[in-house]
């Protein structure tokens, strides 16, 4: 489960957004993926959210979508949310949830995957 789900992440951060501004579809294809029934590209970069100071993660969105990005994938630094069994982290850079609502909202404004 923890290999799957960086991936299943990737993709609901892509499309997940539009549903707050429109009725979407998102499928898979033959050789392609699918949205709106219209082939669609996901040009992806990386956004390491607990490395990037929590105040700059909109202006960093900016610039992937300014460099033409469509998408942006994370990984989930369970080391960093559980530095020792049982104790856990999820303040300031640490709040994946904060991080996931920022793409999230920018999408709905900004049209990220549009």
């Amino acid at each position: 489960m923890k290999l799957l789900f960086p991936s299943l992440f990737l993709l609901l951060i892509s499309v997940a957004g539009f549903s707050q501004t429109a009725q979407h579809s998102f499928a898979l294809g033959d050789s392609v993926f699918l949205l709106d029934g219209k082939p669609f590209q996901m040009i992806s970069g990386e956004m390491h959210y607990p490395r990037i100071p929590r105040e700059a993660w909109r202006a960093r969105m900016k610039m992937a979508k300014a460099m033409g990005l469509n998408t942006i994938g994370t990984y989930i630094f369970w080391n960093l949310h559980e530095p020792q069994k049982g104790k856990f982290d999820f303040s300031g850079s640490n709040d994946i949830a904060a991080f996931v609502l920022n793409v999230l909202n920018k999408n709905a404004r900004n049209g990220l995957s549009q």
